[in-house]
């Protein structure tokens, strides 16, 4: 059974694109693609733009992007006719069946570290009320103070 689900909620929105993505009619030379990129225990996933465009009933690209955990190297060999494009971020395009496929390694971003004021002399706009306001205003103070 399945459960009630709030119209025009974030997890309904999320299940509305899942019901698009699965009745899409998918290439099958991007599936066979996906699967050979999927062999031996490896993932395959279709990302980006193409899945946009599925979703918003968009005309799909002829460019393919998919993320998978095989490094550029096993890409290569996996299919006859490769390019480059990228592959110090880890992207290797394939030309396979009339297919243009860039796949790109999934990789781990690194750690971006937040400060709540990006630094002296910054104001962030929507700040100037509110919590925090009265920080906000000492230190812009300093700021004009410090300039002349």
């Amino acid at each position: 059974m399945t459960a009630w689900v709030l119209p025009g909620s974030a997890e309904a929105a999320r299940r509305a694109a899942e019901a698009k993505l699965r009745a899409h009619v998918w290439p099958p030379e991007l599936l066979a693609a996906l699967s050979r990129l999927a062999a031996d225990g490896h993932r395959a996933l279709l990302v980006g733009g193409s899945v946009r465009d599925v979703i918003l009933g968009r005309i799909a690209d002829a460019r393919w992007d998919v993320g998978t955990d095989r490094l550029p190297e096993d890409v290569r060999a996996l299919f006859e006719r490769t390019e480059g494009i990228g592959e110090r971020h880890g992207t290797v395009l394939v030309l396979w069946q009339g297919l243009l496929i860039e796949c790109t390694t999934f990789r781990r971003e690194g750690r971006v570290r937040r400060r709540a004021s990006p630094g002296p002399g910054v104001v962030h706009a929507r700040s100037a009320r509110g919590p925090g306001a009265a920080r906000l205003h000492r230190q812009r103070a300093r700021v004009r103070s410090r300039a002349r």
